[in-house]
């Protein structure tokens, strides 16, 4: 994690998230070493003002290739709740990691019908389901059943 003040991530969550992964490629291209012999990726959680600048996949796609690291080793995490009030901006985002090669995760998924048509999407790999999900799910069949219907769907 990149270190900065709260002070200055509550000013510019877009730098403070470029900065994380600034500081992501640096240390993955200083220690290949520790990470290149089998298949590794690493997510970074992505803030509303990241996913409204329409310019950073383009950074990013520079940045690897400055490091000489496949695109694939990375991946974006998005709030659920981000899918479903800035639905624009997520489409094209993840859009344009479809065509860099990078990838997303959503999280705390729960199955809201507005983000179900994102699975259609190859880049997303991943969903972080909901917790209050998975724990209601040992007691309760609708729970279950929603969770075995986020796995179905994914794939």
């Amino acid at each position: 994690m990149a270190r900065t003040s709260p002070r200055e991530a509550q000013r510019d969550p877009a730098a403070l998230d470029a900065l994380i992964v600034q500081r992501l490629l640096g240390w993955l291209a200083a220690h290949r070493s520790a990470w290149n012999s089998q298949p590794t990726s690493f997510t970074v959680n992505l803030s509303i003002a990241t996913l409204e600048d329409e310019r950073f996949v383009q950074k990013i796609a520079a940045a690897l290739n400055a490091h000489g690291i496949a695109a694939d080793t990375l991946g974006f995490e998005i709030a659920e709740a981000l899918c479903t009030q800035r639905r624009a901006q997520v489409e094209r985002f993840i859009t344009q990691c479809d065509k860099l090669g990078a990838w997303v995760v959503i999280e705390d998924f729960s199955f809201d019908s507005q983000v179900l048509p994102l699975l259609r999407s190859k880049a997303v790999r991943l969903l972080k389901i909901d917790p209050k999900l998975t724990s209601s799910a040992l007691k309760d069949k609708f729970s279950q059943a929603l969770v075995v219907a986020a796995v179905q769907a994914r794939r």
